[in-house]
């Protein structure tokens, strides 16, 4: 008990100390988170609508699938007992 509050009279006068940078650091802070949320509310909108154009290119270009045949399955042969052989131990 007497070392929590030894550490926290040192932790009071640390901050203590630096009470007034403190403060003018969150002042920055706020100004700055103020300025980009105004810049980033642009950004966004402006990447929304490259995406949204981006879409739109593609959908107007994509390929006709009915030009294109669907390839014919090539049938193989296993190479030994194959891939699961039920009697194998796999472990």
């Amino acid at each position: 008990m007497a070392f929590q509050a030894a550490l926290k009279t040192t932790e009071d006068g640390v901050v203590g100390t630096y009470e007034q940078d403190i403060e003018v650091l969150k002042h920055e802070y706020e100004a700055l988170k103020r300025e980009f949320v105004v810049r980033l509310e642009g950004y966004g909108q402006r990447l929304q609508s490259t995406w949204q154009a981006m879409r739109e290119d593609l959908r107007w270009h994509m390929p006709n699938l009915e030009e294109y045949p669907v390839p014919q399955a090539v049938l193989s042969d296993e190479l030994g007992d194959g891939l699961y052989n039920s009697q194998r131990d796999y472990l």
